[in-house]
């Protein structure tokens, strides 16, 4: 897979990363509720270029899902899921990193949606390659759907250095080391 900085332009991917630390699930999730709730810009440590980045997200009963915050929402920014699991030591916790579901089924419908017109405009070209209207019907059938994935792959792109950040986030916060990449 061609990678940018190591991090995947395919719109589908997601990336795993084990942390573990010494607190237990339930002081790990209060750390992340009190963070997550408060209105500060404290979450700035995410990023030490001295930008100032908060992070938004939701926790459940032994789960979270963390974003960026950004005025400007790209809908495939860069989402972290994980889950506490207990330990004899503490807690390990499992995080997957990549776009939210909702972006890639829209990555998927618009994928398909432009291969169903290449194939129509195709078909048509077949049928009439002499109109005016199939003369243009070959380079659009051709170009549209890499200029979709292009799209997609840019989007992804923009948020490479997002999943870095919510890692580094986290392993501060819950005083974690990472354990392995998946």
């Amino acid at each position: 897979m061609w990678q940018v900085f190591e991090y995947p332009l395919n719109p589908f991917s997601k990336r795993r990363h084990v942390l573990t630390t010494e607190l237990k699930p339930e002081e790990c999730l209060a750390r992340l509720r009190e963070r997550l709730s408060s209105d500060e810009l404290g979450s700035g440590s995410l990023a030490r270029s001295g930008w100032e980045v908060g992070v938004e997200g939701s926790t459940g009963p032994s789960s979270f899902a963390i974003h960026s915050e950004s005025s400007v929402r790209n809908h495939f920014q860069t989402e972290a899921l994980g889950h506490f699991i207990p330990t004899n030591q503490g807690t390990r916790i499992e995080v997957e990193l990549g776009s939210p579901r909702g972006a890639r089924l829209f990555a998927m419908v618009a994928l398909a949606f432009s291969g169903f017109i290449s194939v129509a405009l195709v078909l048509r070209w077949r049928q009439d390659p002499v109109s005016q209207w199939s003369s243009y019907s070959l380079p659009i059938a051709v170009l549209f759907p890499p200029f979709i994935y292009g799209y997609l792959a840019s989007s992804r792109w923009l948020t490479r250095a997002e999943g870095p950040r919510l890692l580094r986030w986290l392993r501060d916060l819950l005083e974690a080391a990472e354990l392995d990449k998946a």
